[in-house]
């Protein structure tokens, strides 16, 4: 059995703890940039719109992630909680809910499951510490890369005036 527990600290002990894209120089600022605002950002990187404009990007991915992983947490958990509870036997009336029951539980556990599984992988893919690797790159001149880049709409833009404005 204590072996059983040595291996996943040995495996544990070969996963590093920052994403492979992300290579900081000093990880000692990871917990600095975690608490960085998005003015901060603006502040420090903000000299032209499309930077303005991912700053928005990420800001809003990520609070998208995070509701959508709280939504679908509740989903889950009550859906869970749900088909654990067992349905009173004897009960001879037929109601509405002894019929929507057998759907009702598992789809919102599925429901819920997908909603937190996508949620958390957007909270992935949109975090501060990525969000300093891109503008740090920008700033020494690198491109914003393509899937970022597409992703930019005139909603994220600070003055969001469509191309053909009408008055």
């Amino acid at each position: 059995m204590k072996l059983l527990l040595l291996f996943p600290v040995f495996m544990l002990s070969f996963v590093s703890t920052y994403p492979s894209e992300i290579i900081l120089r000093n990880p000692g600022d990871s917990l600095e940039i975690k608490r960085w605002t998005k003015g901060d950002f603006i502040k420090e990187f903000g000299v032209n719109d499309s930077v303005k404009a991912l700053i928005n990007l990420f800001f809003i991915k990520n609070k998208r992630g995070k509701d959508q992983a709280i939504i679908g947490g509740g989903f889950l958990i009550g859906g869970v909680a749900a088909l654990a509870t067992p349905s009173e036997p004897g009960d001879d009336q037929k109601g509405f809910v002894d019929i929507v029951r057998p759907v009702a539980e598992p789809g919102a556990t599925a429901l819920g499951a997908i909603l937190t599984a996508s949620g958390i992988i957007k909270l992935g893919r949109y975090t501060k510490q990525k969000l300093f690797i891109l503008l740090s790159n920008y700033k020494n001149g690198s491109p914003i890369p393509k899937e970022y880049k597409k992703k930019l709409k005139w909603k994220y833009f600070p003055l969001h005036v469509p191309p053909n404005p009408r008055f």
